[in-house]
């Protein structure tokens, strides 16, 4: 049941760009398609996340970049002083965080949308909350321009209690903080698992809880992670 949070919708038809073209130009085929073979290498290939990440094309959600740099290894800039992580560090979270087929997803940190595109792509229904508005409404016009129905978008400080209400399957913080809230749990069921980055002495290390049968989170350290700072709070404008 959705609880406080302003949702964006779908945009008006006149709103409504043409479909992407089949072929995003040759630089970002390239970039691709190593990118795929370098998930290959490592090891990252959950057919469900693989798939994903060769049907969702990354440009519409970061229009302003270099196609030759959309799959780098690197954190790159979006409106509003924020990052979009690089695309290594999201496959190994969404692979760890198991997104899969059915699954009911709440996403803290829409960000440039690419992430919840890509688990809706996977086939899980997605909850998406963003503090900055300008945000959220360019990654609707992404989901809306590419057909992605499976996603909620909603403007909310996802780090207050609570934004949403449950239940989930995932929860995935997409970002890395000091103290982790405990009623960013809530919602979860049983079994369920959460991801994000925990700071710790100045290191940020990629974090995983999963949900025992008394609803209580267990935490894993899963390593070194390039996630970026969370900052709380709704903003007053952007």
């Amino acid at each position: 049941m959705i609880g406080r949070g302003e949702a964006w919708g779908a945009l008006a038809p006149r709103e409504r760009e043409s479909a992407p073209r089949a072929s995003l130009g040759e630089a970002s085929d390239t970039a691709l398609a190593r990118f795929l073979l370098d998930l290959r290498s490592k090891g990252l290939t959950e057919p469900a996340i693989f798939n994903a990440f060769e049907r969702v094309p990354r440009a519409p959600f970061l229009p302003n970049i270099r196609p030759g740099l959309l799959y780098a290894p690197i954190n790159l800039p979006i409106p509003c002083g924020e990052e979009a992580e690089d695309p290594f560090t999201l496959a190994r979270l969404l692979v760890l965080a198991r997104i899969a087929p059915g699954q009911r997803v709440l996403e803290i940190g829409t960000g440039s949308g690419f992430s919840a595109a890509l688990m809706a792509a996977a086939g899980a229904e997605v909850v998406t909350l963003e503090r900055y508005a300008s945000l959220g409404v360019a990654a609707m016009r992404a989901f809306n321009l590419l057909g992605l129905n499976r996603i909620t978008a909603l403007q909310a400080d996802g780090l207050a209690k609570r934004a949403i209400g449950g239940p989930f399957d995932r929860l995935i913080i997409g970002g890395a903080m000091e103290i982790v809230p405990s009623q960013l749990f809530e919602g979860l069921v049983p079994g369920g698992i959460a991801i994000g980055g925990r700071i710790r002495g100045g290191e940020t290390r990629l974090t995983l809880w999963r949900i025992d049968a008394q609803g209580f989170p267990v935490e894993s350290d899963l390593g070194p992670s390039r996630m970026v700072r969370m900052r709380p709070n709704l903003p007053s404008a952007l």
